[in-house]
Parts: structure tokens; C-alpha cells; sequence
């Protein structure tokens, strides 16, 4: 459970309840996360929005039950399929923190260790693979995240995320390459 603030009523102080599981690994990730609640907790205990239960290789576009990309190709900024990739601005970096913590979420997945000592990470370069057309907001994207790590050296994550387009559902899956 976390605190979170409510902008539709003047911000006040509610408590986020998510329930996130980790699962069988597959499509060559080594960390496979995904939420199976995800609501606004009731002040009444047996109210509310129950949220719904789901499996994630269900209910996505078919295009993301494949493997894990490894890395991007050479052309992708440039090649034909060009239009399904977005290199992340250096502004957008600072609007969108949450990318950080899917770059925490892709080194974890290599170490499984405890980060706060590689803390904070120098994001390198970011680019987002989708068919949508909000790249940073699409449902289901790819991103590949260049970083470096506190005293370390320079890593490469690969994040899936995948939807179902239903509030609260969402599934990551990581890769992480550590540079020597």
C-alpha cells in the first residue's frame, strides 16, 4: 500500500492499494512482474472496486508474446520500421521518472541484489519501440535503457510492458546487460 494524492477531489490524501505478483519466466526475460490489483483502498473494508483478476499472455497484441528483444539493431533509428521507435529527449527524461525505476527494475532483474548502493542511476539514452502512437504513454512498448549505475558500469535493459487497456493491469518483463 502507498499514500497517494486524489487531483479529481482537491488532492486530498488517499491510500493506493496494488497487489503485484512475480511469475514464471518466459519470452527470455529474467524478472517477469505484473499487477493483479490495482485500486484506491475503500474506507469501508469489503466496498469498493474490487478490481480485476488477470493473465497477462491472455489478453495482449500477439506481437509482445515473443521472446525479449535483445538489444536494438543498428538501423532501428534509421531503418524501415523506423516509425515504431522514439529516442527519449533529455527534457522528457526529467518529466517521466518513472523510467528510472524501469531501469532499476531491468538491473534487478540481472543481480536480484539489494540497489541502494548503485543509487542514483545516470540515464544514458532511452528509446521506446511501439505501435502506438503516445510512445512514452503506450500501453505496450518496449524500452531499451542505457544507464549507469553509482560507481558502476554502464548497463543495457530491455522492459516490456504490456496492457490489456484495462485500468490497473499492466506486466513487466526485464533483461539487463552489464558492460565490462
Amino acid at each position: 500500500m502507498n499514500d497517494a494524492t486524489d487531483p479529481v477531489h482537491d488532492d486530498s490524501l488517499v491510500t493506493f492499494q496494488t497487489c503485484v505478483t512475480d511469475t514464471v519466466l518466459k519470452h527470455q526475460a529474467r524478472l517477469r512482474a505484473f499487477t493483479t490489483t490495482c485500486r484506491i483502498k475503500p474506507q469501508v473494508p469489503g466496498t469498493g472496486e474490487l478490481g480485476s483478476i488477470w493473465y497477462p499472455d491472455d489478453d495482449v497484441d500477439a506481437c509482445y508474446k515473443v521472446d525479449l528483444p535483445n538489444w536494438l539493431q543498428d538501423d532501428a533509428l534509421s531503418g524501415e520500421d523506423k516509425l515504431q521507435f522514439y529516442e527519449v529527449k533529455d527534457m522528457e527524461l526529467k518529466d517521466n521518472q518513472w523510467l528510472y525505476l524501469y531501469a532499476e527494475f531491468a538491473l534487478f532483474s540481472h543481480s536480484g541484489d539489494d540497489l541502494s548502493a548503485y543509487m542514483p542511476f545516470e540515464m544514458k539514452k532511452v528509446v521506446v519501440q511501439t505501435k502506438e502512437d503516445m510512445k512514452l504513454k503506450s500501453g505496450n512498448a518496449v524500452f531499451y535503457l542505457s544507464f549507469k549505475p553509482r560507481g558502476g558500469p554502464e548497463c543495457r535493459g530491455v522492459v516490456r510492458r504490456t496492457t490489456d487497456g484495462r485500468h490497473g493491469h499492466m506486466c513487466l518483463e526485464a533483461r539487463c546487460w552489464i558492460d565490462k
